[in-house]
């Protein structure tokens, strides 16, 4: 059996269906530069730490797996190695 469907009624795999009325539509527009200015300028910032801190991130990480030594890595990237035995079962004394 084959349904027939408007463009606003859908149907789902389970075999329901769902009826949209569209009341009103808006058309689409820039807003103004100063209006979003602010909004710009902390997703610009954002963007830019967040790449820095990855490339920082991965350099760290290719040189521990090329072998460096972790405390000094650690050490350089502003960080303390700590190592903490809780007495578990898994621990190696």
């Amino acid at each position: 059996m084959k349904s027939v469907l408007s463009r606003n009624q859908s149907s789902f795999a389970d075999g329901g269906y769902a009826w949209v009325d569209v009341m009103q539509t808006t058309e689409s527009k820039q807003r103004p530069f100063d209006e979003v200015k602010n909004e710009v300028k902390t997703l610009w910032s954002d963007n830019k730490k967040r790449k820095a801190l990855s490339e920082l991130a991965k350099k760290f990480a290719d040189r521990l797996k090329a072998g460096e030594d972790f405390a000094k890595v650690a050490q350089e990237a502003g960080g303390t190695v700590r190592i903490h035995r809780c007495g578990g079962p898994f621990d190696n004394p």
